[in-house]
């Protein structure tokens, strides 16, 4: 009982507050009509009056649900009195949509349409009743405007209501410039709409679109996540060129000849507290550099965070092989690679654990890949342990990584 009234008791206080608010703004017109004496304050009048009265009939409209008629006239006289006034026609357009008026409202609709110079607010405003009267064309076209216009911010707004119709990405693609278009394929990848990016992917190579590295880089990426691999590779390969004896090793930048991207099929290094990980080149199996990780004995860390995404086929057997030096590994658990099938998880190859100090050393494997594995992780790991020496000190240098087919 005592809820209800309190409810009740707000109710009231609500609907007294509003009704002093519209005794306000009628005091406050027929004032203002007492001091139209001079050009300036009649200019200043007429757009004082305008405003306020669009305000008052979409108070009416949007928050006190009056009758219709009632509405209707306060929106008739905002307009007799500015007849190009865009905002109060595209609030009637919505009053007459509430009403289940549908043709009046196309009409207005389409009149608004037609006059140029509208606003992006306009543009907005417009698109949202067209997609109301299920006019979508007319929606998307200005939906592409908007976005042409519009600051980054608020481009998500628009592409999530692409997103929800059936056909909005290809009328987009008829009405957008090129940069929302790119705009769009940039938010697909992050709204995880997978069927759009692909075609969006497709438009954009085939018109030769101007699209920055690191975007190309994300939408690698992103079809790595899908197990999209062939794909995947086909566009970085498109990036990055492979020459000579390298092109028959499946693993990129096996030697660290180039500094780490962290994206696509190149190595991936995440940052973890106390493990240090850089290229250098004072020390190196072959070529000029190496990777050297460095773990600072504060942790007993369970590690996995250098690792590489590698595309290849299943049935066939291959040759795994890299090399590596170690320095006052001191722990019972010290570190390994194993290769995992991407699609799985399921191990392939672990080597031997790397303990202690060891000069350069090569480790070689063989083993088959079955055909129901698309590709492989390669990781450098380290298990945690519950023993007295589990808090990994030292630092290895991992160099010339290879994954070749065996003849």
């Amino acid at each position: 009982m005592k809820v209800k009234t309190a409810e009740a008791l707000v109710l009231v206080i609500v609907s007294i507050t509003l009704l002093i608010y519209q005794i306000k703004q009628i005091s406050f017109y027929r004032l203002r009509e007492k001091q139209a004496y001079s050009t300036e304050l009649k200019s200043s009048y007429y757009r004082t009056s305008v405003e306020s009265k669009l305000e008052l009939a979409r108070i009416r409209h949007y928050f006190l649900y009056s009758d219709f008629n009632s509405s209707f006239k306060l929106y008739e006289n905002t307009l007799e009195l500015n007849p190009v006034y865009l905002q109060a026609w595209i609030s009637l357009t919505d009053l007459l949509i509430d009403n289940r008026l549908d043709n009046e409202a196309r009409k207005i609709l389409f009149y608004l349409d037609r006059i140029t110079g509208l606003s992006l607010k306009e543009l907005w405003d417009i698109s949202i009743a067209a997609l109301r009267l299920n006019e979508v064309d007319l929606a998307v076209r200005n939906i592409a405007l908007f976005c042409r216009g519009e600051p980054f911010y608020e481009w998500n707004r628009a592409y999530y209501i692409l997103e929800k119709l059936d056909n909005g990405m290809e009328l987009f693609i008829k009405y957008a410039d090129d940069q929302s278009i790119v705009n769009y394929f940039k938010y697909t990848i992050s709204a995880d709409s997978y069927d759009h990016t692909l075609h969006l992917w497709n438009y954009i190579n085939k018109s030769d679109m101007d699209i920055s590295n690191e975007l190309v880089l994300d939408y690698v990426d992103y079809l790595i996540s899908h197990n999209n691999l062939d794909k995947a590779y086909s566009i970085w390969s498109g990036l990055y060129t492979v020459e000579g004896k390298e092109r028959d090793n499946h693993i990129w930048n096996g030697g660290f000849e180039s500094d780490i991207i962290n994206k696509g099929f190149d190595w991936r290094v995440k940052n973890v507290s106390g493990v240090d990980v850089n290229i250098e080149d004072e020390t190196q199996f072959s070529g000029k550099n190496s990777l050297k990780i460095t773990f600072d004995g504060e942790e007993n860390i369970n590690y996995g965070n250098v690792s590489v995404v590698i595309p290849i086929k299943g049935g066939s057997n291959y040759v795994f092989e890299y090399a590596y030096r170690s320095s006052n590994i001191t722990t019972g658990s010290g570190l390994y690679i194993e290769l995992s099938c991407i699609d799985s998880s399921k191990s392939l190859v672990k080597t031997d654990m790397i303990l202690g100090n060891n000069n350069w050393k090569k480790q070689k494997m063989i083993f088959n890949l079955n055909n129901d594995c698309s590709g492989i992780l390669l990781a450098l790991r380290r298990d945690s342990i519950n023993k007295l020496d589990s808090k990994i000190k030292g630092a290895i240098w991992l160099d010339d990584f290879k994954l070749m087919e065996s003849h």
